[in-house]
């Protein structure tokens, strides 16, 4: 999710000051004292005066936040979809290239009525179209080479989400990063796509766009 704040916060008995982070799974508080509460955990979010005030399966906890408390609370109760995190709307033309994770595939059927899958990149450039999203599957170094041809295949201001497994340096955000600036391509979003994978997003520069 991506929040991140240095507040007070009051848990436990305990009582300081440290960093909030609001995390895809897990609520943390880094301080002389941590705590660390799943999402899935939490009964109650709420901003009370200035404060967000959790309440979980071990108890309450509050971090004085200020205005953004009540941010910080809609965000705990209503958290971002994958849909959401990709930027897939209704209308989205979408291509998914080696992505067969069952959970994104339900989710996507249920946000888009545009979806096309292939099995192959030859595949994809012979069906011609031009996509909004391409949600791409990079298992190796060497699948980062169909990126100039994937970017052939969108619409002006539409992305190639690279899905790459989590812990591979060798297809990790630099290589990726690298071989999209060989492709004409610039990252521009980071996602957690799963437990496994990560989504980086590469678009064509505004500059290049016709």
């Amino acid at each position: 999710m991506g929040r991140e704040a240095r507040c007070a916060g009051e848990f436990g008995g305990w009582n300081g000051v440290g960093r909030l982070l609001l995390e895809t799974d897990d609520l943390i508080f880094r301080g002389e004292t941590r705590l660390k509460v799943a999402l899935c955990d939490i009964a109650d979010a709420r901003a009370e005066d200035g404060w967000l005030v959790v309440r979980h399966a071990d108890g309450e906890a509050r971090f004085e936040l200020g205005e953004a408390a009540g941010k910080w609370a809609d965000a705990i109760r209503n958290p971002r979809t994958l849909m959401d995190k990709l930027g897939v709307r209704p209308a989205s033309r979408v291509a998914v290239l080696g992505v067969a994770d069952p959970t994104f595939l339900e989710e996507l059927y249920g946000r888009s009525a545009q979806v096309a899958t292939f099995d192959a990149v030859a595949a994809l450039a012979a069906e011609g179209s031009a996509y909004d999203l391409i949600v791409y599957g990079a298992e190796t170094p060497d699948s980062l080479v169909a990126l100039p041809v994937l970017k052939g295949m969108l619409v002006a201001d539409g992305g190639v989400w690279v899905i790459s497994p989590k812990q591979r340096p060798e297809i990790g955000r630099v290589p990726v990063i690298a071989a999209a600036k060989r492709s004409g391509l610039v990252d521009v979003k980071a996602a957690r796509f799963s437990a496994t994978h990560t989504a980086l997003k590469l678009v064509i520069p505004k500059a290049d766009r016709r």
